[in-house]
């Protein structure tokens, strides 16, 4: 029942600014459950087994319908262990009747307003991740039977997904993305000429992730538009079925600030990373430039407690050089530069639904009058700071929860970058449940001429048709002789459009396999 009827949802629920705000605060003691969805749904889990249904909106709940929204797709579960709760089915089974979809949203954003309060007063007698679960076991109707379902699959292979046929033998081929007996991380390039599948290929992937795990976020970096175009196919597969907000940068604010308040033991080294990142997509700032970048940076990081952005940097720098009595200068026009992009919130805003890395966010950095790098490597930074303070991923043996997905197309942009966030993202992000996923069209790409190689990182590698520079490129990212290297070139060279050959690295083994690539068009959703 459960299933059909969520396949039917509309796709948001409208949630009161009360209810969100207290939800929002009940989300920073658990920021590892996720998606603030996931408190939603915790919070009218909550509701339902105290106040059961309601036939009239409260009173006092006032809706915002044009601002705040929650995002409750999918199947509409709350996961723990391998026991999902249902809220189509336990809508229902509270109401003693079948239900319309449109009856049980309305009926969920009624329960997310009135578990709202309970949840925070709830959650002041709860110490940890384990008891909130528990207590949330506890308020499961009685006699409530649950679809088994989870991202820990029983066969112990965590989440798997499906890359497509062997071209050999035609049998279906799948890919175990976060048992780390099986990959050394979830990380992966896909390379290939444009036309050969790679990006319908990319989505089907990110398309899998979802349908398997429903709190997984996701953050897109779409450098040419070409994804998220208006109107698209690929839009409304990022939308509908990844959940993802499309963020045209430089006409909406992405919802983050770029400069995160820190405790003053992590300030030096916070602000230097930061004034070293600016510098590089700047190289006009000498070490007087960038000593006024550092000492206002300083300065406002200790009197915003809640992070701050360009305008607040720019007026800050002006004031700074007045005091001193310097001209404008280098730093003046690149800071001038970021604050008119309006890429970013100015200020925290109490309607910032939840921190960057637990939004589900696809950035269309095409339409950005300057440079879009800046703007999107301190997104990396952000996501990457934000990851930090995560604890570890949840386990079970060797297999990891996957919590967000950061997929790049047209990832050559990215990688010349020397000491680059992304790169410690990827680095740092398996033991934090985080897999990067990079879209590019050769594999001298990801050597990084000048910054990371990339290669080092990426324990799965999906090679479409593609032009290959060397034999000591291959090696790189396939362990293997020389007579295995020849081989796997000439394949790759005679890939049809659509095939690929994907190798994995297990203990420093490489694994290859030709397959016909699963296409999300294919689906015909």
């Amino acid at each position: 029942m459960s299933s059909n009827v969520s396949n039917r949802m509309p796709t948001r629920v409208p949630v009161s600014l009360e209810a969100h705000e207290k939800l929002r605060s009940v989300q920073g003691q658990f920021l590892e459950l996720g998606q603030l969805g996931t408190i939603y749904r915790i919070a009218a889990l909550l509701s339902l087994k105290r106040n059961g249904y309601q036939e009239e909106r409260p009173a006092e709940m006032t809706l915002d319908s044009e601002r705040i929204h929650a995002r409750l797709r999918g199947p509409l579960e709350i996961h723990h262990r391998d026991l999902p709760i249902i809220f189509p089915a336990l809508v229902q089974l509270s109401a003693g009747k079948t239900l319309d979809p449109e009856d049980i949203y309305r009926q969920v954003s009624y329960h997310i307003h009135l578990g709202a309060e309970l949840l925070e007063d709830v959650v002041k007698d709860v110490n940890s991740l384990e008891g909130l679960y528990e207590l949330l076991m506890d308020e499961v109707p009685d006699g409530f039977e649950t679809e088994m379902a989870s991202q820990f699959h029983s066969d112990g292979n965590g989440m798997v997904l499906r890359l497509g046929e062997q071209s050999a033998t035609e049998e279906p081929y799948d890919w175990p993305l976060t048992d780390t007996s099986q990959t050394e991380n979830p990380h992966a390039c896909i390379v290939g000429v444009s036309g050969q599948g790679k990006t319908q290929f990319a989505l089907d992937i990110l398309y899998q992730i979802r349908q398997q795990n429903p709190d997984v976020s996701f953050t897109i970096m779409d450098y040419k538009g070409d994804l998220s175009e208006p109107g698209s196919s690929s839009r409304r597969m990022l939308e509908n079925h990844l959940g993802c907000d499309v963020i045209t940068a430089g006409k909406e604010a992405i919802r983050t600030v770029p400069f995160q308040n820190v405790s003053s033991q992590q300030n030096d080294q916070y602000v230097v990373g930061v004034t070293d990142l600016i510098a590089k997509f700047y190289p006009s700032l000498g070490g007087q430039q960038r000593y006024a970048l550092r000492q206002c940076l300083e300065e406002l990081i200790a009197t915003h407690s809640g992070g701050f952005g360009f305008n607040t940097l720019e007026k800050k720098v002006e004031e700074f050089y007045e005091e001193n009595g310097r001209n404008p200068d280098g730093l003046s026009d690149a800071v001038h530069r970021l604050s008119v992009s309006r890429a970013f919130e100015d200020s925290p805003s109490s309607l910032m639904p939840e921190p960057l890395i637990t939004q589900s966010l696809s950035l269309r950095l095409n339409e950005l009058e300057f440079n879009s790098l800046p703007i999107a490597f301190l997104v990396v930074n952000r996501l990457y700071d934000e990851m930090k303070q995560l604890p570890d991923a949840e386990r079970q043996g060797s297999v990891f929860n996957l919590r967000h997905v950061v997929f790049i197309d047209e990832a050559h942009h990215y990688l010349s970058v020397k000491s680059s966030p992304l790169a410690l993202l990827i680095r740092e992000g398996r033991s934090k449940g985080v897999a990067v996923l990079l879209a590019t069209q050769s594999v001298s790409d990801l050597s990084g001429t000048a910054g990371a190689d990339y290669r080092q990182y990426l324990s799965n590698s999906f090679f479409f048709k593609t032009n290959l520079n060397s034999a000591s490129e291959i090696r790189a990212m396939l362990p293997a002789s020389g007579q295995q290297v020849a081989r796997i070139a000439d394949q790759i060279a005679t890939l049809e459009t659509g095939q690929m050959l994907f190798s994995r690295n297990i203990q420093k083994e490489p694994s290859e396999s030709v397959l016909q690539a699963v296409q999300f068009y294919r689906r015909g959703l």
